[in-house]
């Protein structure tokens, strides 16, 4: 007697291999989103190491830091503006988009010079988008105006 039967996969094979396919789609998109977050929190630190560097320049050449009205905050980049000049410190492309603790789509910068009208210190702080702060600068104080970008 000849088995006619024809070789195929079950219904129960089927849907395991959907399940199982789901899952791994699943996993691929968490991935994909926790490394676009350390990508734009990269970003982010490496605009504030950018403007630390440019802080101390400035200082060097003024033996002053900027003061906070000097300092532009904006969603496309920071500025320095003073008189005429008008310069671009770093450009936030990628670095204000994204979750963080208090918003879901932008980040907070925070820029403060301290030390009155001699500017000896300054703080620049940035919420990552776990809702740690990182902050450079050489001033103890910590941020108090903040601005989401």
């Amino acid at each position: 007697m000849i088995n006619s039967y024809k070789k195929a996969f079950t219904l129960v094979e089927l849907m395991i291999a959907m399940f199982v396919i789901g899952v791994l789609i699943s996993l691929s998109i968490f991935a994909i989103q926790l490394v676009q977050t350390s990508v734009r929190n990269t970003q982010r630190l490496d605009a504030m190491n950018t403007l630390n560097l440019w802080m101390a320049s400035y200082h060097i050449d003024n033996r002053t830091y900027p003061r906070q009205s000097e300092i532009i905050l904006t969603p496309d980049a920071i500025t320095f503006s003073k008189g005429s000049i008008n310069e671009i410190i770093v450009e936030l492309e990628g670095a204000t988009t994204g979750a963080n603790s208090t918003s879901t789509n932008s980040t907070r910068y925070c820029y403060q010079q301290l030390g009155g009208v001699e500017g000896a210190t300054f703080k620049f702080a940035v919420e990552l988008e776990n809702g740690n702060i990182k902050e450079v600068g050489n001033a103890n104080a910590t941020c108090t105006s903040w601005m989401s970008l």
